[in-house]
């Protein structure tokens, strides 16, 4: 685990709020005082794992799952990103979902090539079923009414496993 601040916050709440000394959380937690204090002055700093469930245990600190932070970064992210199996969307991120006008959770499920226009469909499915790599470009219509030109460049992270980054071209 990542000392975060946030983590640092916690256990530095919990030392005063119990009144303990570092060297008496060390003690409950089987680590060395050392340890402690590199917790309270280092953020970034890599922390063992067993050390760290110890101690979240203890002071009731809830370690965020990765995935939740994954996603979240993903959410800040101003290009589009998706993840498609077999051209259902898994995952959509807040960039990707505004592009069409939409919420991330009112695309999830969606057929892909249900939210290109009419005239890129047969290109669209043509790429997804030959899980082509190349980048290509597609025009959405905009919230003012123009069309906007995207990149799309589609990975395949398995055989099924599409993860696409869209971003707006110029005009």
């Amino acid at each position: 685990m990542l000392v975060t601040p946030e983590f640092q916050k916690a256990v530095a709440d919990w030392l005063k709020k119990m009144g303990h000394k570092r060297y008496q959380l060390a003690k409950l937690t089987e680590c060395d005082p050392a340890t402690i204090t590199r917790i309270l002055k280092q953020p970034g700093k890599r922390l063992d794992d067993a050390i760290a469930e110890r101690i979240c245990s203890l002071i009731g600190y809830d370690v965020p799952e990765i995935d939740s932070l994954f996603r979240k970064m993903l959410d800040c992210c101003d290009c589009g990103l998706g993840c498609f199996s077999e051209g259902r969307v898994l995952y959509i991120n807040a960039a990707m979902a505004k592009m069409f006008g939409k919420t991330p959770e009112e695309l999830l499920g969606k057929d892909a090539t249900e939210l290109v226009r009419p005239e890129h469909r047969e290109m669209v499915i043509n790429r997804i079923m030959a899980r082509d790599p190349q980048p290509y470009e597609i025009v959405l219509p905009g919230e003012d009414g123009n069309t906007r030109r995207f990149r799309i460049v589609p990975k395949m992270l398995t055989s099924h496993l599409r993860f696409v980054q869209a971003c707006e071209l110029p005009s």
